[in-house]
């Protein structure tokens, strides 16, 4: 596909946006079906998918210096082609216990604590904000895992829209990732 890094985060991004909205429209109750519940496992599995197809997505666009970065991402892969597994038998009635509703939240904890230690590759902008960004996305997947976490242990409507919420957060902090150029296509990051 020969999409670089950007581009892939972009996507990301966007699919995120696309998957959460519809998720938040059924918590304020603007949305009355239960289908949106069903988007949790798909984008669980489909970001999986992605992220251990990554190289091949990438193609001969693939970065510089990225084998520690594609380690991480099977790891990250692993993690959410499993949480995205346990989500689906809860969504069909299945693993109804309580302990299976705090997988999500600790996946989520999980996954952003690797977003702190995330591998970086060559590219055009400073060390720094690539390191930068990804601890910022890092925050917001803590404070998403620990915002679905309450929504579980308090089952009311507000705490459930507020970890979607979080995650549309998160959503714009991949379209907004940039490696020098933008997303926008008009604007580029100096390395100067």
């Amino acid at each position: 596909m020969d999409l670089s890094s950007e581009q892939v985060h972009w996507l990301l991004g966007v699919f995120l946006v696309l998957i959460v909205s519809p998720l938040i429209l059924r918590e304020i109750q603007v949305i009355r079906r239960q289908w949106p519940a069903l988007l949790i496992p798909f984008a669980l599995l489909i970001v999986g998918i992605e992220l251990f197809l990554d190289p091949v997505i990438h193609g001969s666009a693939i970065p510089e210096n990225y084998s520690k970065e594609t380690s991480q991402h099977l790891l990250l892969s692993a993690l959410l082609l499993s949480i995205g597994m346990v989500e689906g038998a809860r969504c069909f009635g299945k693993l109804q216990a309580f302990l299976w509703a705090m997988v999500l939240p600790i996946g989520l904890f999980l996954a952003g604590i690797l977003f702190f230690f995330h591998a970086q590759h060559g590219a055009h902008v400073s060390m720094l904000l690539l390191i930068v960004q990804h601890r910022i996305m890092g925050v917001t997947l803590v404070i998403t895992a620990v915002t679905k976490a309450v929504a579980e242990l308090r089952p009311r409507s507000g705490l459930h829209a507020a970890w979607l919420i979080v995650i549309f957060i998160f959503s714009s902090e991949l379209i907004l990732y940039t490696e020098g150029s933008s997303v926008f296509g008009v604007f580029s990051v100096s390395t100067q």
